[in-house]
């Protein structure tokens, strides 16, 4: 039963992984954990088991049952002509719908007016220390995500680390204005 309708980023993602190479869910979610690629793209260990779950449920994904050995039977997924359309599907989408995006410290600063003052620079400054530490988390990591080979993983991790900085920039002018009021 296919929903042609849902239109998820976590199975575009999930359908280029298994453009690859079959897998299983686990090992996929191993690989997220391990490669850092969770700070990169929006997707959980629970996200991947349950979107595994559905793209094979609505015919994208071809499933078989294996067991090596003593271990559990596991389920390895394999990519069908019908999910390799849909990635095509997916990736035709969120190449031309650019989603209004939202940090979740926009609705500390919309109440900042309200802090007492100390206070109000206080939280602006760790604010500012947790840009810094996720800056500076980018730029040791970008070889390491690099090296992970996929142009994608180049180009998104270029794109967090120039986020990054332009919010350290940001809160710099933020607290610089703040201190002002």
């Amino acid at each position: 039963m296919r929903n042609n309708s849902r239109k998820s980023t976590v199975d575009l993602i999930l359908l280029g992984f298994f453009i690859e190479e079959p897998r299983n869910a686990y090992d996929l979610a191993l690989l997220f954990k391990n490669s850092h690629l969770g700070r990169l793209l929006k997707i959980s260990s629970p996200g991947i088991y349950k979107n595994c779950k559905m793209l094979h449920a609505d015919g994208y994904l071809q499933g078989s049952i294996v067991r090596d050995g003593e271990a559990p039977e596991k389920v390895i997924y394999n990519i069908n002509d019908i999910g390799r359309e849909r990635f095509l599907v997916l990736m035709n989408h969120f190449s031309q719908e650019i989603q209004p995006f939202y940090f979740a410290h926009n609705a500390f600063i919309w109440n900042l007016d309200k802090m007492d003052r100390n206070d109000g620079m206080a939280m602006l400054g760790a604010l500012r220390r947790s840009f810094i530490s996720l800056r500076d988390w980018m730029k040791d990591h970008e070889a390491e995500v690099s090296d992970f080979g996929s142009y994608g993983a180049r180009a998104l991790i270029r794109q967090y680390r120039m986020v990054t900085e332009t919010l350290v920039l940001w809160i710099d002018e933020t607290m610089a204005d703040y201190t002002e009021l």
